[in-house]
């Protein structure tokens, strides 16, 4: 119960820094494991990272419609982009200046912006998506497929 509360409470803190280290310019990528409630890896921005950030944005298919988005296992990933990107849909316009994805084990992943008066927005993907690359340049897949 408490590991629980815990992991809540540290997702929770997540969400609601998010703008906040958005601002202070930090350039790290940070992936969050949920069941062990803590950042497991941090790794610095880079232009592959960027494109494939952008992929995710220019692939948004609907708005995430479930109550409780944050799954019980699994791993947010935090994405920094720097130059910010203007996110243009029939959802939202804004201009993103970072990216979370949360990869569920047992779901597709879906991802969340803040907009430009920090309302956060929680939107899926298109279902031929490939996360592949990404998993696998955040060390989150083994070698072999």
């Amino acid at each position: 119960m408490i590991r629980k509360i815990n992991s809540i409470l540290l997702v929770g803190l997540l969400v609601f820094s998010a703008p906040i280290h958005a601002q202070k310019g930090n350039d790290k990528i940070e992936v969050f494991h949920i069941e062990e409630g803590k950042v497991i890896n941090e790794a610095a921005l880079s232009s592959d990272i960027q494109d494939e950030a952008e992929k995710y944005l220019a692939n948004i298919s609907d708005v995430y419609k479930k109550i409780n988005p944050f799954p019980k296992k699994g791993f947010i990933v935090k994405i920094p982009l720097q130059p910010s990107i203007l996110v243009k849909n029939q959802w939202i316009y804004t201009l993103a200046d970072e990216l979370t994805i949360i990869f569920p084990v047992e779901e597709e992943p879906f991802i969340m912006i803040y907009d430009d008066e920090h309302q956060v927005y929680f939107f899926t993907i298109e279902h031929q998506f490939n996360h592949y690359y990404l998993k696998k340049k955040l060390g989150l897949v083994n070698e072999k497929r």
